[in-house]
């Protein structure tokens, strides 16, 4: 097996393991805010699956997770698994992703929030 077949089964199945916790892991920290920010890989990858639904992200984050990436470079952002809609933004645009769907982002930092 290829390092980015691995690489993709790992991001795969690490969020379907991490979702299974009860309680949704705490994020890296906080902005002055109050929004989840997120910087280190295990919390990138598991994003907003962490939460059951958008009550529970916005009491948490107050609706909003930020992602910070060591590099400006593209990924995909997906919503597979996720129980609710929400936007995300990166450096050059702002769309709306449903549950099941994926999308490519660029930059050094990605916003997600409620619609």
């Amino acid at each position: 097996m290829g390092q980015g077949v691995k690489r993709q089964f790992l991001f795969l199945l690490l969020p379907l393991l991490l979702a299974a916790e009860t309680r949704p892991l705490p994020p890296d920290g906080y902005t002055k805010e109050g929004y989840c920010l997120v910087s280190t890989k295990k919390q990138r990858v598991m994003g907003l699956l962490r939460f059951a639904n958008a009550e529970q992200f916005s009491r948490s984050c107050r609706g909003v997770m930020v992602f910070r990436f060591p590099d400006p470079g593209c990924r995909y952002f997906h919503s597979e698994g996720m129980a609710f809609d929400i936007r995300i933004r990166d450096a050059h645009s702002e769309q709306f992703l449903p549950p099941g769907k994926r999308i490519l982002m660029c930059g050094k930092q990605v916003v997600e929030r409620l619609p």
